[in-house]
């Protein structure tokens, strides 16, 4: 994977390569956004950070 930023379609494809740094960067990106999901619809903190995981 190149230095310079990839978009989500990039990395998607990347992932499915079984590409670790790809998924890493995918989930360093969408993390927050997925957590407030969860968090809105577990309606627990601490549920909606295993969910994340």
């Amino acid at each position: 994977m190149s230095a310079e930023p990839q978009g989500d379609d990039l990395l998607i494809t990347s992932i499915q390569q079984r590409d670790a740094r790809a998924l890493e960067e995918f989930y360093d990106r969408h993390r927050v956004l997925a957590y407030s999901l969860a968090l809105r619809v577990v309606g627990n903190v601490s549920d909606a950070e295993d969910v994340v995981q």
